[in-house]
């Protein structure tokens, strides 16, 4: 009785050594998301300053170049720096899942979950928000839609403005 009695010690032991490295991965799987997460973020704050800088100039060109074309030039590349951050939120907004599952874990401490599913996670949630169309609802937030929406309706209004005599600046 005794080495059975042992052996379910030792058995216990490993059980909870195995969950505590478990639970390391996890932690550390947690942590590497929310970096992946932040790196998006930054990611999102270059989009967006390339978007105002080529947009801007853009119009700034078509003023001072008298080139109303370069209204719509101006449009077109911010519409463009838009739809790339729309895919930066996606890929980003694909991490979440994966963090709430691990957070729930950790704050309730029970269910099972397996560590190092980070890409499995992500590729399962990216491809519902494709086939739910999520990515157009993102693409509203306002968060991602300034200031590329400003630039492109500027530009265009500008452009419209200018093709319909109301607004004659561009004209020589």
């Amino acid at each position: 009785m005794s080495a059975l009695r042992c052996f379910l010690e030792l058995f216990k032991y490993l059980i909870s050594e195995m969950k505590l490295d478990a639970d390391a991965l996890l932690k550390d799987e947690y942590f590497h998301i929310q970096k992946e997460i932040e790196g998006y973020d930054q990611k999102s704050l270059s989009v967006k300053a390339w978007s105002v800088t080529v947009g801007i100039t853009g119009i700034a060109s078509a003023f001072h170049q008298g080139v109303p074309a370069l209204l719509l030039v101006a449009a077109v590349a911010s519409l463009l720096f838009w739809t790339i951050e729309v895919y930066w939120k996606v890929f980003q907004n694909s991490f979440y899942p994966r963090v709430r599952r691990i957070e729930k874990y950790f704050r309730t401490g029970n269910g099972a979950i397996a560590p190092l599913q980070m890409t499995k996670s992500w590729y399962g949630a990216f491809e519902k928000i494709k086939a739910d169309r999520s990515y157009l609802k993102i693409a509203f937030y306002p968060h991602v839609f300034l200031p590329h929406l400003l630039v492109v309706l500027g530009g265009v209004a500008t452009w419209v403005a200018n093709n319909s005599l109301v607004f004659i600046v561009l004209k020589k």
